[in-house]
């Protein structure tokens, strides 16, 4: 399931607190403080979720834990009884479950760019390949290509196919959609859409059962036109009913799998969200969410940034 606003239903509380945040679940801020002494003993995120899995020890959703949600959970003001207000922090009505000095170790320890062991995040992830990003002339799919001198480009490559006439700096490209993506993901309208299709499967296993159901009908289909009981216009209609079924029931369940810990639809969480992310989970979250972007030729040069007239943003529906 999803995250939505609060007031509508399926609203996780935080791990260690109660549902209405104003007091502690002792046995679960045990848990958060184990953890904590765990990696400000050399530990790491990895551990810690072996840990977590070897000890039947779920979220407050009953998931598995991943690196990303122990770190939110770990570097949240909250663990200190504090909040965010602006680039300070202030008193909030959460009692405190670690104490300032661990807090801020963890801060340190977890949110240094440097400690590159806790993200395992060293290689190129290009944010939209896989066809993503498309070339404005003949459509083929835009290449992420770096070298020593050049910074990263997507371009319409000849050897794969395209007319060689589109490039685009990566950097311009993907901060564009970054910035589209998580003004989405932002907007309380749209999370409550998003929460009513994903929520539409109870689980995974019912989206896996749902996509062996469909292709049961398929081959029906199939069978029922071989001996002629329906004529071909019916073939053709009913497969792509199907088919348009299946690839909605694929979406929801890769949303399930890519937005569960998805937090409530305030920027600065969303935000926090996704810089915790790793590049290969960000791509996932914008494939779910973006169907593709197409890159038009353009006449404007030497201007910073990118003409957002060259662009045609096609979103998936929510």
């Amino acid at each position: 399931w999803i995250q939505t606003t609060k007031g509508d239903s399926h609203v996780s509380r935080a791990y260690g607190y109660t549902d209405d945040g104003s007091a502690v679940v002792e046995n679960e801020a045990e848990v958060l403080r184990t953890i904590a002494g765990q990696l400000l003993d050399g530990g790491t995120l990895r551990g810690v979720v072996a840990y977590l899995d070897e000890n039947q020890i779920a979220t407050a959703t009953g998931k598995t834990w991943q690196p990303i949600t122990i770190k939110r959970a770990l570097t949240n003001p909250r663990m200190v009884g504090k909040r965010k207000k602006g680039e300070k922090l202030v008193a909030s009505d959460a009692p405190a479950i670690l104490d300032a000095r661990t807090y801020n170790r963890l801060v340190k320890l977890l949110l240094d760019p440097e400690r590159a062991k806790f993200t395992g995040d060293r290689t190129r992830v290009a944010l939209l390949g896989g066809g993503i990003a498309r070339c404005g002339v003949c459509g083929s799919a835009l290449y992420a290509n770096s070298s020593a001198t050049r910074s990263t480009n997507y371009t319409c490559a000849l050897r794969s196919g395209g007319c060689g006439r589109i490039s685009v700096k990566a950097e311009d490209l993907e901060a564009d959609i970054i910035e589209h993506v998580l003004a989405r993901l932002s907007d309380k309208k749209f999370r409550r859409a998003l929460a009513k299709s994903v929520n539409a499967l109870a689980s995974t296993e019912d989206g896996e059962q749902q996509l062996v159901s469909l292709e049961g009908k398929l081959s029906a289909l199939g069978e029922d036109y071989a001996e002629d009981l329906i004529d071909r216009e019916t073939l053709r209609s009913g497969t792509e009913k199907i088919r348009a079924k299946q690839e909605t029931t694929r979406l929801q369940m890769a949303r399930r799998a890519v937005l569960e810990d998805l937090p409530e639809p305030s920027v600065e969480d969303v935000v926090q969200w996704w810089e915790d992310a790793s590049k290969r989970r960000q791509k996932d979250v914008v494939s779910v969410l973006l169907d593709h972007v197409t890159v038009k030729p353009t006449e404007r040069r030497g201007h910073p940034g990118i003409d957002p007239d060259r662009l045609d943003r096609v979103w998936k529906n929510a």
